[in-house]
């Protein structure tokens, strides 16, 4: 009996197809993915590669918000530290001046709050693992000099969030210290004095100090709410890539166990035949 040719094609080509099938279900199964190469879903690989252009984006903040974190903590505390101790020093600076003290007292009033000043000048020059804190882009160096001059500059650094938002980082110190570096000196000078201006430049500076204080650790908490929102994210995003590209083994296997089957069948069609050479129209 003749054989169409154009029946031997089909046949052959249904073959290879189910072997390519085979192929794919079976590599499917082994490796657990669905997707391993872009001819398996064009689709699905397009979106896998959004998504991981995300998850870097999310994955680059959260490292960068860990360090910034740490260093915005540190100029935090120190600003807790000049909150404390502008307040004490206004009130030493009552005392001084409420007639009540004789000048061996008032000496040592004056003392107290040079030591006073002392400890803020070593808060403005805090640092965090080697960059000083308050000196604007300068952190080379420390932001103040011994004197109470400010060294840095305005500059005032940002971080953008994964969703676009920009978050101060950083406080210059000529807007925090220096304000209250020189109230502490005419404090200083009008513990013995009697000026009686000094307390109220002490207020002014501790206000403004409690007001820089208070944004700084706004931006602080935004830094840390973003850094939470992109680990949300980052989680998010990991298990849509994963049920996206993942196979499920119970189906795949289901389907590999079908295809074999109609594999055997076509090869059974094939062998009663008779033709031998029927194989090499195989490709």
């Amino acid at each position: 009996m003749r054989i169409d040719p154009n029946f031997i094609t089909g046949l052959t080509g249904s073959l290879n197809a189910i072997s390519a099938t085979e192929q794919r279900l079976t590599q499917q199964l082994s490796s657990g993915s669905r997707v391993n190469q872009l001819s398996d879903d064009s689709v699905a690989v397009s979106s896998a590669a959004r998504m991981q252009s995300e998850l870097a984006l999310n994955d680059t903040f959260i490292n960068t918000a860990t360090g910034l974190t740490g260093r915005m903590q540190t100029a935090d505390s120190a600003l807790s530290t000049v909150v404390q101790q502008l307040t004490q020093a206004i009130s030493l600076s009552t005392q001084a001046n409420n007639g009540t003290l004789n000048a061996d007292a008032k000496a040592t009033v004056a003392q107290q709050l040079q030591n006073i000043k002392s400890t803020v000048l070593s808060m403005a020059n805090s640092s965090f693992q080697g960059q000083y804190l308050f000196a604007g882009s300068a952190t080379d160096a420390p932001a103040f000099a011994s004197n109470g001059t400010y060294s840095g500059d305005s500059s005032i650094q940002y971080v953008t969030t994964p969703t676009g938002q920009k978050i101060a980082t950083n406080v210059p110190g000529s807007n925090i210290f220096s304000q209250a570096l020189s109230a502490l000196d005419d404090a200083i000078a009008g513990a013995t004095s009697g000026d009686t201006t000094a307390t109220g430049k002490l207020g002014a500076a501790l206000n403004t100090v409690t007001a820089q204080r208070a944004a700084f650790e706004n931006s602080l908490s935004a830094v840390q709410s973003a850094s939470d929102t992109a680990s949300q994210r980052k989680s998010e995003i990991t298990i849509s890539q994963t049920e996206l590209l993942s196979a499920d083994p119970a189906q795949v296997a289901t389907d590999l166990s079908n295809t074999q089957t109609q594999q055997k069948a076509l090869l059974s069609v094939i062998a009663s035949l008779g033709k031998s050479n029927l194989f090499d129209f195989l490709s």
